[in-house]
């Protein structure tokens, strides 16, 4: 659950109409602008509110965790009648978080009912009836909107008790969500790929949320592996940079359009002399040079500009042969 930083100011408290408790917002931010009406009604306490907050401020409205069946229902916002978001659950109570917009406002707070599915993808019945389809199983993951260069993690398994738990996940209670509250930039990713002697199944993971038939799907737990028969890293990159050029004594060879990204090693704990080689793949976040040892090949990680990985080895496991290099 994502940490949460406030700016204490004193809470701005609006008096109900026709009730005589009261509802606090919590202010995090004042706004500068001009003054804009805002009225809550809020189902779940049976309350009804109107006050003025200027454009700009940032605030929070709290619902007590007791008065909601969280078997059966979700609170829900909606701002002026489309849906908004989910409330933020805490170990006692949710929030809903705003920013006054230049216009007249209403909020509306809300119980909404849960709805599940239980066989998300059509295939994976198939695959049920008998695990042993499944050859191996691989998830990566890695950081969502970050720049090139940075390193995904992942993981292989062919165990059975991989397969049986993966089989499980595929199988789990998912609930169906507005589409909205799948759309998030930045976090984190997930890509869960079932590797079978016909085909590859693929299922991709966003801030654990699936999306299938134009719908979100809230996810419980994340699907994982125990016991990995390799767990390597592979480079992040976009469609724009997907590609390196091979230079040999700063003469450029060839050129490759894809498949940087398709590169995975590990890292390397042998000896090597520190001597520059002069074979490199040069991309858009720097210099991957190669070493000859033997059949295996090393990226000296040199200008990237990610100092956690500089003057780091790793040799290559899978998704390129550099061999034909070195003939």
């Amino acid at each position: 659950m994502k940490k949460r930083w406030y700016l204490f100011l004193p809470l701005l408290t609006i008096s109900l109409i026709g009730c005589s408790q009261k509802a606090d917002i919590d202010v995090l931010y004042p706004g500068e602008g001009e003054y804009f009406n805002l009225h809550i009604i809020n189902e779940i306490t049976s309350s009804e509110s109107t006050t003025k907050l200027r454009h700009g401020t940032y605030f929070l409205i709290e619902i007590d965790k007791s008065l909601v069946d969280t078997e059966h229902y979700r609170p829900a916002s909606y701002v002026d009648d489309y849906f908004y978001s989910y409330g933020e659950e805490y170990s006692t109570y949710y929030t809903f978080d705003f920013t006054m917009p230049n216009r007249d406002t209403s909020i509306l707070i809300k119980n909404e009912s849960r709805h599940y599915v239980y066989q998300l993808f059509d295939w994976s019945s198939n695959l049920m009836e008998n695990s042993e389809q499944i050859d191996e199983i691989r998830i990566e993951s890695g950081a969502a909107g970050v720049a090139s260069g940075n390193l995904t993690s992942i993981k292989y398994s062919r165990d059975e008790n991989d397969k049986n738990k993966i089989l499980e996940f595929l199988h789990s209670e998912i609930e169906i969500i507005p589409s909205a509250e799948g759309i998030v930039s930045g976090g984190s990713y997930e890509q869960l790929a079932l590797i079978c002697a016909d085909d590859t199944h693929y299922i991709n993971i966003n801030n654990g949320h699936i999306f299938n038939n134009e719908c979100y799907y809230e996810l419980s737990s994340q699907p994982s592996i125990l016991y990995p028969y390799l767990s390597c890293h592979s480079f992040i990159t976009h469609s724009f940079d997907n590609g390196y050029e091979i230079y040999q004594d700063d003469e450029k060879i060839s050129s490759v359009d894809s498949g940087l990204g398709e590169i995975e090693f590990v890292e390397y704990s042998g000896d090597i002399d520190f001597k520059l080689s002069t074979t490199y793949l040069n991309c858009d976040f720097g210099r991957l040079y190669l070493f000859e040892d033997g059949l295996t090949f090393h990226l000296f990680y040199y200008e990237s500009g990610n100092e956690l990985y500089d003057y780091g080895y790793f040799t290559i496991v899978k998704g390129a042969d550099f061999s034909y290099l070195f003939d």
